[in-house]
């Protein structure tokens, strides 16, 4: 079975994300499922190639989406060097801090007819920073989410689950149907220090500070995730 297709377009490639039916979210089952490629920093983006490359297995059951990512990052050292940031865009206080950290990110396009969509992002702890957003960087940290992270652990590895309820992206059947018509996509990246320490400094010098990695190369100098470009199309496996 496939876990990328896609077509050439220009000098990109447009792949296709398969989702794979998993009854239950254990290492047992996910394990199984293919994986991603190894992520990434994108071909033109500046900056060194990330050490410990994450890749992520997809699935879906009746509770949700999974992501399941096999990752190593490193534990929160709960900096504060983005504080400001985080007050100016109102990031609620128990979600501050993951910015800083060595995270996983999922950003979800649940009808891409709309200029809406939902991102994640996750620390080895499994707090999450999430928020409904516009494309356009217009971020709301105050949307209320049942989004949950945990580690599932086998003899020797283990993966970190995010389970997205289907309730968060429009319910089943509609997400079912957005999946089936083209018209749902989902990013996938990762952020790693590049210093093996947390970052410092202006918010600019921060995110100089991290690696940034994705599944997809978009081919450009353009060193954001939140744009259209950032997501890939998904499909079901069925």
């Amino acid at each position: 079975r496939r876990v990328h297709g896609g077509t050439t377009v220009g000098s990109c490639v447009w792949m296709t994300h398969q989702l794979h039916e998993c009854d239950a979210a254990t290492f047992e089952q996910l394990i199984q499922l293919p994986p991603t490629k190894h992520f990434r920093k994108p071909s033109n983006w500046p900056g060194p190639e990330i050490e410990s490359a994450a890749t992520a297995r997809l699935a879906y059951n009746q509770d949700g989406i999974l992501i399941a990512f096999e990752c190593d990052l490193r534990a929160s050292l709960k900096s504060t060097a983005l504080d400001l940031w985080e007050e100016q865009n109102n990031v609620p206080q128990s979600m501050r801090g993951v910015v800083c950290d060595e995270r996983v990110e999922v950003f979800v396009w649940s009808n891409t007819t709309t200029n809406e969509y939902f991102a994640f992002e996750i620390n080895a702890e499994c707090e999450i920073l999430s928020c409904k957003a516009q494309f356009g960087r217009q971020f709301d940290f105050n949307w209320h989410t049942s989004v949950s992270a945990r580690w599932v652990v086998g003899n020797d590895t283990k993966l970190l689950v995010l389970t997205i309820p289907w309730n968060e992206i429009g319910g089943k059947e509609q997400a079912i149907a957005n999946i089936r018509q083209g018209r749902f996509a989902i990013g996938l990246h990762q952020a790693e220090w590049q210093a093996r320490a947390p970052p410092q400094g202006s918010p600019e010098e921060v995110w100089r500070q991290f690696v940034w990695a994705s599944v997809f190369d978009p081919q450009d100098d353009q060193v954001d995730f939140h744009r259209q470009r950032m997501f890939v199309h998904c499909s079901i496996d069925d």
